[in-house]
């Protein structure tokens, strides 16, 4: 008896808070990916609170099946939440029209695509020291392609070492298959995307055919019915419907790493039930 009152019930409530703070209050996960840059490194330790109030900037943990990615736990960050409007003009991201000041996303850089022309060998040792992968085919012609962020341009363009060092940007107007609504309408794309208004529970929108393309998906799965639309006007069954009123509320995402776009650029809107929590402490 005083074996059980020593060892065994102690033992049973210990295990029971645990499941608790698990299940309820935080959880452990390990980061699978270079998704979030230099915030968050592949294999760091990190603490999740879950069943809290998302913001603007937090690194979310979200439904895998939302994307094509196969690994459990799906971490991004969420840059814009119910009601914001959302604009992506030449890889700058603005907000309710005031630009996203990169600084403000913790310790993460944003990579983007740089071409530079440069006669100097020293260019590749300068890469390679700063673990910067480059095109070695088009560096045999002094063309160099890769991925970093502006501190690195920055640190290159001092050295003297280019004639030219150009940022790659996808141009306005030109349409890919891969960025949402994968419409032709809208001619969007990883550089130049929206303008575009996150939904908010209980915000009613006009439904026209541009609205409808950019909120179908989300209108079909809180009705559990199909829509048509026929010339500007939207079909359901023999009614037609003139407006729609948001049921949930949705979150957009983007990685830090911005040359994937496996984020809502192609996978779109985030639920509010999608997300499992956020990102709070780095462990290790």
């Amino acid at each position: 008896m005083n074996i059980i009152k020593l060892w065994v019930a102690p033992l049973i409530i210990a295990t029971l808070l645990v499941l608790f703070f698990r299940y309820f209050l935080f959880d452990f996960i390990v980061v699978p990916d270079d998704l979030m840059n230099n915030g968050l490194k592949k294999g760091d330790l990190i603490l999740i609170q879950k069943r809290t109030r998302i913001k603007r900037n937090n690194i979310i943990l979200i439904d895998t099946t939302l994307s094509s990615y196969t690994n459990t736990g799906r971490l991004i960050r969420c840059v814009a939440i119910p009601g914001d409007t959302i604009l992506i003009r030449n890889s700058n991201i603005f907000i309710n029209k005031r630009k996203l000041n990169q600084k403000t996303l913790r310790k993460g850089k944003t990579l983007s695509h740089y071409i530079i022309n440069s006669d100097s060998n020293k260019l590749k040792q300068v890469l390679i020291e700063n673990n910067i992968p480059y095109n070695q085919k088009l560096a045999f012609f002094g063309v160099y392609h890769f991925n970093t962020d502006k501190e690195n341009i920055l640190k290159i363009s001092k050295l003297n070492l280019a004639k030219s060092i150009k940022g790659s940007v996808t141009q306005k107007g030109l349409f890919s298959s891969k960025t949402e609504p994968f419409n032709k309408l809208f001619y969007w794309n990883k550089d130049n995307f929206g303008m575009l208004v996150i939904p908010a529970m209980g915000m009613t929108i006009k439904l026209n055919r541009a609205n409808f393309e950019l909120y179908k998906s989300i209108i079909e799965y809180e009705t559990g019915q199909n829509h048509i639309i026929k010339g500007n006007i939207v079909h359901s069954g023999n009614d037609i419907v003139y407006n729609y009123t948001f049921k949930s509320d949705y979150y957009f995402a983007l990685n830090d790493n911005r040359l994937s776009t496996d984020d809502s650029r192609s996978f779109g809107f985030i639920r509010k039930d999608q997300i499992f929590g956020k990102f709070i402490l780095k462990i290790f």
